[in-house]
């Protein structure tokens, strides 16, 4: 299971910084459906959303039930679609199941409801110290929102913090991406 451990560190970005971040070693766009993870099951031998199969059960699959609260997303990124699932585990620490999956099924989930989303522009940085930092650029309703993440090796993992990074948000679930789509759904309603 360690290796379905995220352990993360997430910050505000100091906008008024030179946005080095930027020429990194690449970026990506990305949009994040958050879904509905009660209507995620296995039957057969199949993973399910609500009527929707979307993929053959394998061994992090049976993880599923060991966990009754999880954050459902699923993932555009550049031509990737990723369904997750997320279970904080403490401050720092969640257990993450990440499954590729064909556009189609994450498409035939969309038509089932309007679900919460971001869209963001994501830089990948690598710091002096080796880590990669993840650097989101929120978009639509979120624009100007800027926050930072660097996964660790260990909860006490030290890394320099960069000079542009600002307060430290690891552990607060109301800058969670999913606290942010589901303020936007809100919004809009």
């Amino acid at each position: 299971m360690k290796e379905n451990l995220e352990i993360e560190r997430r910050f505000f970005i100091d906008e008024r910084a030179s946005k080095v971040w930027q020429t990194g070693e690449s970026q990506s766009r990305i949009m994040q459906f958050y879904i509905d993870s009660s209507q995620i099951y296995i039957k057969d031998g199949m993973l399910f959303y609500d009527s929707v199969e979307v993929l053959r059960a394998d061994e992090k699959s049976a993880l599923i039930s060991t966990t009754k609260k999880w954050t459902a997303r699923i993932r555009y990124k550049d031509d990737e679609t990723i369904l997750t699932l997320k279970s904080k585990r403490n401050k720092s620490t969640a257990l993450e199941l990440e499954w590729e999956i064909e556009r189609e099924k994450g498409e035939e989930i969309f038509l089932l409801d309007d679900f919460p989303s971001i869209e963001k522009t994501r830089y990948n940085w690598r710091a002096d110290d080796g880590m990669l930092w993840e650097v989101d650029e929120f978009e639509g309703g979120m624009n100007g929102l800027i926050l930072a993440e660097v996964e660790l090796p260990s909860e006490d993992h030290v890394i320099e913090i960069p000079s542009w990074a600002g307060r430290e948000i690891t552990g607060d679930k109301s800058w969670s991406n999913a606290a942010l789509a589901h303020s936007l759904k809100s919004q809009s309603s």
